[in-house]
């Protein structure tokens, strides 16, 4: 079974828990529940959330929306469908307890083709990638942020957000924003060797699996002879 939290199609931003939505943050964010989205909506009828964004280094944004203390400790992930004005817009997703512990992360990680499309696309996010809740017993809202490091603005179009169980295994990397932090907020580093050996891993941006615009990690090593 799932928790419904929203699907919009009563075209109010009153969610099926009985709570609400609201921004946060010092950027510029509106939330509009639309029956039009570019594109199209998911589905042939009913309604989305709608979710104008503005932010640079010096400030940051994002929505909240009320879970009324719900008691997910038997689920496992949060679900949504996502789809971009434009394509490639950089938001993170995650959940805050009632204790105040929250975690977000970017939803480029948990998308198969690495980044948000003018298409809908299903997100899952298993409660395993937000580290720092340890409890979900009483939880506060959902929540999604953009706080990038330069200039950060878009649209995008949020649909059918849901918790459920036996979430699919999470991602590590898919390395598509070219950064060695992974989907669980964690770097890569090497080991081992002796003298004269070497080895390294970068980030390539010229041979993923997609082409321009991907990544894939380039690993090489040097000095390496073979053990008896």
């Amino acid at each position: 079974g799932v928790v419904r939290m929203d699907d919009f199609n009563d075209g109010n931003q009153t969610d099926l828990l009985g709570a609400g939505y609201g921004t946060m943050g010092d950027g510029s964010l509106t939330l509009t529940v639309t029956s039009s989205p570019a594109g199209g909506m998911l589905g042939r009828s009913g309604y989305a959330l709608q979710v104008d964004y503005s932010e640079d280094a010096t400030h940051w944004t994002g929505f909240w929306g009320g879970l009324n203390g719900t008691d997910l400790s038997n689920y496992d992930y949060l679900s949504f469908w996502i789809k971009g004005a434009v394509g490639g817009e950089k938001v993170k997703f995650g959940l805050k307890n009632g204790a105040a512990q929250e975690k977000q992360v970017y939803v480029s990680d948990y998308l198969t083709g690495g980044a948000v499309t003018t298409s809908w696309q299903k997100v899952v996010i298993p409660f395993t990638a937000l580290s720092t809740l340890n409890s979900y017993t009483n939880m506060d809202s959902l929540q999604m942020i953009a706080d990038e490091a330069g200039p950060n603005s878009g649209t995008i179009y949020v649909d059918e957000i849901v918790f459920g169980k036996n979430a699919a295994p999470s991602w590590v990397d898919n390395f598509h924003d070219g950064v060695n932090v992974g989907a669980t907020g964690a770097g890569s580093g090497t080991f081992g060797g002796g003298a004269g050996t070497s080895l390294s891993a970068t980030e390539d941006g010229g041979n993923g699996r997609q082409g321009g615009g991907d990544y894939a990690v380039k690993v090489a090593w040097g000095g390496v002879t073979p053990l008896d």
